[in-house]
C-alpha cells in the first residue's frame, strides 16, 4: 500500500490517526497553505473507489484535526485522474485557484452526490 504513497508523508506528517494522516503539501508556502490528507488503512487508487464509509471516515477525521487551527476558508477537493494513484484530499485556501482544469476537480461537500446521487 505504501508503495503509492509518497515516502515524505509518513515521515514528516503533522498529524496521524489509525485511517489518515494529514500532512503539509510540498506546494505549502508561509502565504498559502496546502495540507493534504492521506487514506492509509487501504490502498484506495481513485474518487471512484470511494465508499460511503470511507468518506464518512474523511468528515470524521477532518472533525478531528480542527483542534490544530491550521485552516480556515478552505476548499477541500480530490482531483481526478489523480497524478499519485493513491486517495487524498487536497485543503486550500477558497481563493486558490488551481492549475488543474475545474472538470479535474471534485468538491469533498459534493463527491458523495456526484457518486451515489
Amino acid at each position: 500500500m505504501s508503495i503509492c504513497i509518497p515516502p515524505d508523508v509518513f515521515e514528516t506528517y503533522l498529524y496521524r490517526n489509525s485511517k489518515f494522516i494529514l500532512v503539509k503539501d510540498v506546494k505549502h508556502t508561509p502565504s498559502m497553505f496546502h495540507y493534504t490528507i492521506w487514506y492509509v488503512e487501504q490502498y484506495i487508487r481513485d474518487i471512484f473507489e470511494l465508499t460511503p464509509e470511507v468518506l464518512s471516515d474523511f468528515k470524521k477525521f477532518i472533525e478531528e484535526i480542527k483542534f490544530l487551527c491550521l485552516f480556515e476558508n478552505e476548499r477541500m477537493y480530490f482531483t481526478y485522474p489523480p497524478t499519485i494513484h493513491s486517495i487524498h484530499l487536497h485543503i486550500l485556501p477558497i481563493t486558490y485557484i488551481s492549475h488543474r482544469p475545474l472538470n479535474e476537480q471534485y468538491d469533498f461537500n459534493d463527491i458523495h452526490k456526484i457518486l451515489y446521487g
